[in-house]
């Protein structure tokens, strides 16, 4: 029986579980300078730190909630948690920028198995649709505070304890978490009749691995040589390859039918650009305030707060004003403001006081919060409710992608050893954010001409944070 304690402490532990996953996405962005300076590397490097995890995270995260109704959701949940506390040990004890790179990776394994896996165990948990909604509210909830926590938590951190506490950190927090989901959390029968696309989940992974090795390679001094060659080739094969297995396999890990819809399409590819710009322009910032503006480490993490802080409360005005507006509008809104906010900065990419790009981190960090929940909206509302799930999950995981190129692309742009140079590379960062915005912007006005007044509200459900 499922008492109410035992829901909340099934709630408690599957929200650590999100909290860990999304800290270690931003937390880390405060760190590179230190990893600069503790392994002796480059930006086109330092990236990988960043990249490794959103990796592995973006190519697994939809066959980790098919594992999970294979398998079982507790039974993967709790392999997510021992496989991202171990491997934020390893992170922790790493000596060399490899090994750092490789436990990373473990790491965007373990966040790939939880956070799907996570959402199923609260739907479980909270068998009364109400009390569900509540919990699941909740459990999107703590992803906005997780990600303005990131940058604040890791600058005190590391200010104090050095970087390589900001993975220690991910140990007591792991362990209380396995804990609680051992004792409270309820079994549920696995369906082990579900079929698992590990063709797919390969060529999936070896496409974005190709991809970002081909932008690496193109940073490189030497220029285009035979490795940009190689690694493009072998991304155009595997992206192939993928979609000729998704189009014949009885069970894909991406039905593409539902790229039929011209709305749903449209949020798949605003997903990519949103976060391209979010997590492309956090990188950046990272480096600016650190290497321009010569910030501590803890000061660069209070920075954040106008880009990150808003996030959550922007996300609960995008839930609000979602039954009451247009898709169309409130998507053209955001999309909007977050261009205003990046065209803003061109004056100060040469460094400038912290007032003077406060605001326009505000405006980046408010009109991104207002897209991310109209995305799954639109996501889920304009495919038949049998594919709602995997739409929802379509979206999510092309978001993790966008973040995954958005950072190899602005790392490329900005790969400059002399702190002086830094302001050419980010002025063309600035350009290319603009021209990406605008686009997603000029799209939704001419695809979502004509839709719905109200959505669902189980969609705000599902609505997760960027």
């Amino acid at each position: 029986m499922n008492t109410s304690g035992n829901k909340k402490l099934t709630l408690l532990a599957t929200c650590l579980g999100f909290v860990v996953v999304l800290l270690d996405v931003s937390v880390v962005n405060v760190a590179l300078e230190s990893f600069k300076a503790e392994f002796a590397t480059n930006v086109l490097q330092l990236q990988w730190i960043v990249n490794a995890y959103t990796l592995l995270f973006a190519s697994l995260l939809l066959t980790a909630g098919a594992l999970g109704d294979r398998f079982g959701h507790k039974k993967v949940f709790l392999l997510g948690y021992a496989v991202f506390t171990l491997a934020s040990l390893g992170c922790g004890l790493a000596h060399t920028l490899p090994m750092l790179i490789g436990f990373r990776s473990l790491q965007g394994i373990g966040a790939a198995l939880l956070v799907p896996t996570s959402l199923a165990l609260v739907r479980i948990a909270y068998e009364i649709p109400a009390e569900r909604n509540k919990a699941i509210a909740l459990w999107a909830g703590v992803a906005g505070i997780a990600l303005a926590a990131g940058p604040v938590v890791g600058g005190l951190l590391i200010g104090v304890f050095g970087w390589r506490s900001i993975f220690f950190i991910n140990l007591p927090i792991g362990l209380i978490g396995i804990v609680l989901c051992m004792v409270n959390t309820p079994r549920i029968a696995p369906d082990h009749k579900g079929g698992f696309d590990l063709w797919g989940q390969l060529l999936a992974l070896f496409a974005l691995a190709n991809l970002i090795y081909t932008v690496i390679d193109l940073g490189r001094e030497e220029g285009v040589d035979l490795w940009v060659i190689i690694h493009a080739l072998c991304f155009v094969v595997a992206l192939i390859g993928f979609v000729w297995v998704e189009l014949r396999t009885a069970r894909p890990m991406v039905p593409l039918s539902v790229f039929n819809n011209a709305a749903f399409s449209l949020a798949s590819i605003l997903g990519v650009i949103v976060n391209f710009v979010f997590y492309g322009l956090i990188f950046v910032f990272s480096i600016f305030l650190q290497q321009v503006n010569h910030y501590s480490v803890i000061n660069t993490g209070l920075a954040f707060l106008p880009m990150t802080g808003v996030l959550f409360f922007g996300n609960q005005l995008a839930a609000r004003w979602l039954p009451k507006l247009r898709e169309r509008r409130l998507l053209a809104l955001g999309l909007a403001i977050a261009l205003l906010g990046v065209v803003s900065l061109e004056p100060f990419v040469d460094g400038a006081p912290y007032a003077d790009i406060a605001v326009q981190m505000f405006f980046i960090g408010f009109g991104i919060s207002l897209t991310v929940p109209t995305l799954t909206a639109i996501a889920v509302n304009h495919v038949s409710s049998d594919k709602s799930g995997v739409a929802s999950a379509v979206v999510n995981a092309s978001r993790q992608v966008g973040g995954l190129i958005g950072v190899a692309i602005f790392s490329l742009l900005i790969n400059v050893a002399d702190a002086s140079q830094f302001g050419h590379g980010f002025a063309r960062v600035i350009v290319l954010s603009s021209l990406l915005l605008a686009v997603g912007w000029a799209l939704t006005l001419v695809l979502l001409r004509k839709q719905p007044l109200a959505v669902k509200s189980a969609t705000l459900s599902n609505a997760q944070k960027p």
